[in-house]
């Protein structure tokens, strides 16, 4: 099927029992091997000898789950190359969504219901989506901006900031008012939300927006944060941007084995894998009735959270 030349590092291939796997590395006459569909840490060896009778190079050399796998470090206890943990595949995350809603996406609990003392993961986010849209969509923030309207915007915003339950109470709502004081700095602040929040994820338009925001005056906790920073292009433009809130969506990555190259300050390599991410998963999920990252932010929540607790 295959040979000793053509097998090298980071090569997909085919195993008629596994499935596609990476090879994670080649050491003396043995090859190790990782396949999608495992969950424990370690790849599997293989004498190189064998490999031309079990192994076939892939057709297509990039895999969404394989070609974003964590690092590899070479355990002597293990005689193996292991990540640091285990990993859930996805088929088991999903296993994992549906005991909590057995209905999918379309689960009454899921989709839940908005207001004071909202429920479930679905429909008070669409309610701060028609929000952001009733209050700046369809060039409104743009006509309120070229108005100098500075005032207007920011009671729009901090509006939707403090009805939402995703912001923090304390270290992300109060920050983000102190900061819109200034007109200078919330003039180029408006500015680069809008570009961002009306356009797909790119780097100029993300940068420009961490840029603004590390700009805007911060007494206490510092604004350009990852919840603050991603939170209204996702509410814009919910199928293209995902909200971040650090400690969920890395131990989501973590438990599902995938590679954030986090930092803890916003940047675009860290967003750009994230959306990777999100993306590789709602491929996975529409048949279950996940229709746009909304959606993935809470099965993120659901399978990254080891606390998780769906609403009775």
């Amino acid at each position: 099927m295959t040979n000793e030349a053509v097998l090298a590092k980071d090569t997909l291939v085919d195993h008629p029992a596994f499935g596609r796997g990476r090879v994670i590395a080649i050491q003396g006459d043995l090859v190790h091997i990782y396949y999608a569909s495992q969950s424990e840490p370690c790849a599997r060896k293989m004498k190189l000898a064998q490999a031309g009778d079990f192994l076939r190079v892939a057709p297509e050399q990039t895999d969404p789950w394989l070609s974003n796998l964590p690092p590899f470090s070479y355990s002597a206890k293990d005689t193996a190359y292991c990540m640091e943990h285990g990993r859930l595949t996805q088929r088991q995350a999903i296993a994992t969504f549906l005991g909590y809603y057995p209905g999918g996406f379309s689960d009454r609990s899921y989709i839940g219901r908005a207001g004071p003392k909202p429920t479930g993961e679905r429909a008070y986010k669409l309610e701060a989506v028609d929000d952001w849209s009733r209050s700046f969509g369809g060039g409104e923030g743009e006509r309120l901006l070229a108005a100098g309207d500075l005032p207007e915007l920011t009671r729009r915003l901090l509006r939707i900031a403090q009805k939402s339950n995703l912001l923090h109470p304390t270290f992300e709502k109060p920050p983000l008012k102190d900061a819109l004081g200034v007109d200078e700095t919330a003039t180029a602040f408006f500015q680069a939300l809008f570009n961002a929040a009306n356009a797909p994820p790119s780097e100029p338009l993300f940068k420009a927006l961490v840029a603004a925001m590390n700009a805007l005056p911060a007494g206490g906790s510092p604004v350009a944060a990852w919840p603050l920073v991603t939170i209204f292009p996702w509410l814009a433009r919910p199928r293209e941007h995902l909200f971040v809130r650090p400690g969920v969506v890395k131990e989501a990555a973590k438990r599902l084995g995938f590679e954030l190259n986090y930092r803890s300050e916003p940047n675009w390599l860290t967003y750009r894998s994230v959306l990777t991410l999100a993306n590789t998963l709602l491929d996975g999920l529409r048949e279950y009735g996940a229709q746009d990252f909304i959606d993935i932010q809470g099965f993120i929540f659901a399978t990254g959270d080891p606390d998780y607790k769906p609403d009775p």
